[in-house]
């Protein structure tokens, strides 16, 4: 059974897992840690991975994912990861690995932006991969836009939230199975948005953060 090595680099965390290459969407989950900062300490943390999944066989291949840009198998531009610019990961390994996947949020710029910025990976070969931490407005017109775009490969969610998401929409807001959604047939985005029961459930507490802009 030809298995690959998946990693999700953040800019806070290191997550894997592992895949049967027919059946990608089935991953099981190997672990989550610290994202490593520096060079050598990403590559000592992956190759214990491939160490220990290689006890039972080679690997079909290594695939990883970055916050930021990314040529080939280089790391062009990664703002929370800094240290990381101008690596290239398949040198850094010692062996092949398939990097990519632009990664961007709905709740910045809505909908059209993210059609914008995955049209444009397109051109370029590139893959998406949402990234999806609000609630179920943001995850459905998340998911709703990406569902026509040709190179959308995975898309995160935050699978804790599927009880409360379900509670404040009536019932209408689709969970995964299996790694899969299934998107709802009714107008818009698809959901019912209860939302005296979503005000109820998630007050509004106000910006946690003042942003510091030079004037």
């Amino acid at each position: 059974m030809s298995r690959v090595l998946a990693l999700d680099l953040g800019g806070t965390s290191l997550r894997a897992g592992r895949s049967r290459v027919d059946n990608p969407a089935a991953i099981d989950m190997l672990g989550r840690w610290p994202a490593p900062r520096q060079p050598d300490a990403l590559r000592a943390a992956i190759l214990r991975l491939v160490e220990d999944l290689e006890r039972d066989g080679p690997l079909a291949g290594i695939g990883i994912t970055i916050p930021g840009l990314v040529e080939a198998t280089a790391c062009r531009w990664v703002p929370n990861l800094p240290e990381l610019d101008g690596i290239d990961l398949a040198a850094l390994l010692g062996r092949p690995v398939s990097v990519g996947q632009v990664v961007f949020e709905v709740a910045y710029g809505g909908v059209t932006d993210i059609r914008k910025i995955a049209n444009l990976a397109e051109t370029y070969g590139v893959e998406v991969a949402p990234h999806q931490c609000s609630g179920p407005i943001a995850h459905m017109a998340s998911m709703a836009a990406m569902s026509v775009c040709r190179n959308f490969v995975i898309h995160e969610c935050e699978g804790a939230d599927n009880e409360l998401f379900r509670e404040v929409t009536n019932g209408t807001y689709p969970t995964q199975k299996n790694g899969r959604v299934r998107l709802p047939d009714a107008p818009g985005i698809g959901i019912q948005v209860d939302f005296a029961e979503f005000r109820k459930r998630c007050p509004y507490k106000g910006v946690r953060s003042r942003a510091l802009l030079p004037l």
